[in-house]
């Protein structure tokens, strides 16, 4: 391999490095991002089972808004008695 004059060795090598270094430091960034996107994908997850369990407790105030439809009906008839 030839040698190079000082600068452009130089040059050559600090340009490698500090495209190294920003590599690096774009890899542990998007590293992180991934690792946040991840916690926000669990918790999506998590609103959804919550949103679920939600759907039976709405179902279970149908039962009881049923019930008290019926309510004034059976008042008066207990009246009745």
């Amino acid at each position: 391999m030839p040698t190079l004059p000082s600068p452009f060795g130089r040059i050559v090598i600090d340009e490698m490095r500090e495209i190294s270094e920003r590599l690096d430091k774009g890899n542990t960034i998007l590293g992180q991002i991934n690792i946040k996107l991840n916690q926000l994908d669990h918790l999506d997850q998590l609103n959804q089972l919550d949103k679920l369990s939600q759907l039976g407790k709405l179902d279970s105030l149908d039962v009881i808004s049923s019930k008290l439809d019926t309510l004034p009906e059976k008042i008066a008839e207990a009246i009745k008695r």
